[in-house]
């Protein structure tokens, strides 16, 4: 858990924040050319403070004038508009993206260059990630060094998710309805919430614009990056290691196997008439049984010190290997391994992308648990995916390994600190494509 930031920094922050906030409301009220106008009007009231030395307040007067017509001309302009957002199911973090916003002229006139200004809501913990952002001392300047202030811009937006542009609206008339498309890359995996959107219209001075802010609360939400993975190692004989059976007795599938003395409890569709005239005793006929593969995916979220880029690989990793394409017959299981061990049987689905997108790293380290589990539980291939080794966990996945053939430890960033084994994969967070190449082959193959 992060330190609150001390008081000093906190009296810093309230600073940063006020200045965000009128730059904002600045940049929206104020169109292109009043900005340059307020300017030149701060200008002349300088200047002018004494009318004996210069006639500049004559200039400031004027300039003043107009911007009190231009604040009568808002409060007449508002824009009158309804605006629906049309959002993608899932979008992938660090790539590029959109969504569209509807917008429908309600109001009787004619709508003359809107500008739409989606919003996005800051993350709970935004004031703690912009403070140590602040105080890092990674600044590339010497005033953002000493000041963090464009270090505290750039771990805010980062908290929300997403920079978005503002939407320029060509002329829509009375009734009409645009569908405008707006780009969107998001900066960090999880939940974007949308908070609502501004519409702004500037008078017919061109100076101001009036502001209207419709309330419209939404999420996206941003998955880790997900590579190719090859063909998936299975097991030799899948009765013996995990796979389920399909059907409810032995010798009861439907692939014809061969012929056998007839057993109390037989069906009796299942007699072989010919062979039962031939002997004169009853034949029954077997079928082969039909086993249903499965998977398991362990996500261990265990970290002793928290590092978010060997994270984001790891939850890349984990992804990559649970949304695989696989056989209808094949059965995923993704375990969590958190402060708790959960199971999440959401398949490929966006559930299961959408739980990985919101994990975070925790110190609570569960590998024994892991292993109990995976040792009762008798499973086929096997993934556990972790960014964590030490000299405790060697031996425990080893004699995990010795009773799970399938079994694959992909080791995410940490040094290997004992010898390698043939189930023990070590993967690059800087190559995380390439490390996932090493999976395919046999479960005897050694993939390090």
């Amino acid at each position: 858990m992060s330190e609150a930031p001390r008081p000093g920094l906190q009296r810093r922050f309230r600073a940063f924040h006020a200045v965000q906030r009128l730059s904002t409301a600045g940049s929206r009220r104020f169109t292109a050319a009043g900005r340059l106008l307020a300017l030149l009007f701060l200008g002349a009231a300088i200047f002018g403070a004494d009318p004996r030395e210069t006639q500049a307040y004559r200039l400031a007067a004027f300039l003043a004038g107009c911007f009190v017509v231009a604040a009568v001309g808002v409060r007449r302009t508002r824009p009158r508009v309804l605006v629906r957002r049309e959002l993608p199911a899932l979008v992938t973090a660090h790539e590029a993206a959109g969504y569209y916003l509807c917008v429908t002229n309600t109001g009787a006139a004619t709508a003359h260059a809107l500008l739409l200004h989606d919003e996005l809501a800051s993350a709970p913990t935004a004031p703690l990630a912009a403070a140590r952002s602040a105080t890092d001392g990674g600044a590339d300047n010497w005033f953002d060094r000493r000041v963090g202030f464009l270090r505290w811009l750039a771990a805010l937006r980062r908290a929300r998710g997403a920079a978005l542009e503002p939407v320029v609206v060509p002329t829509l008339r009375p009734g009409a309805t645009l569908r405008l498309f707006v780009p969107i890359t998001p900066l960090r995996r999880g939940r974007l919430e949308f908070a609502a959107v501004v519409v702004a219209q500037s008078e017919p001075l061109g100076l101001l614009r009036g502001l209207v802010r419709l309330p419209l609360a939404e999420a996206l939400v941003a998955v880790p990056r997900r590579h190719p993975v090859p063909a998936l190692p299975g097991v030799a004989d899948p009765r013996l290691h995990g796979a389920q059976r399909l059907v409810r007795s032995t010798g009861s599938g439907e692939e014809f196997f061969g012929l056998r003395d007839y057993r109390p409890g037989d069906p009796e569709r299942h007699l072989h008439w010919r062979s039962f005239a031939k002997r004169g005793s009853p034949v029954v006929k077997q079928f082969a049984d039909r086993f249903r593969d499965r998977i398991t995916v362990v996500v261990d979220c265990h970290q002793p010190v928290a590092d978010e880029t060997t994270f984001e690989a790891l939850l890349a990793v984990a992804g990559s290997i649970a949304t695989r394409p696989r056989a209808a017959d094949c059965e995923l299981e993704v375990l969590v391994a958190g402060e708790s061990t959960s199971a999440l049987r959401a398949g490929a689905g966006l559930g299961l992308l959408a739980t990985l997108a919101c994990l975070e790293s925790v110190r609570h380290d569960t590998h024994q648990a892991i292993a109990a589990r995976l040792t009762r539980d008798a499973v086929g291939a096997c993934f556990v995916v972790t960014s964590t080794w030490d000299a405790s966990r060697a031996p425990t996945y080893g004699r995990l390994a010795a009773r799970v053939p399938g079994l694959r430890v992909l080791l995410v960033g940490a040094p290997v600190t004992a010898a390698p084994a043939t189930w023990l994969v070590a993967i690059d967070p800087a190559q995380v494509a390439a490390g996932l190449t090493h999976l395919a082959g046999a479960p005897d193959a050694r993939a390090a």
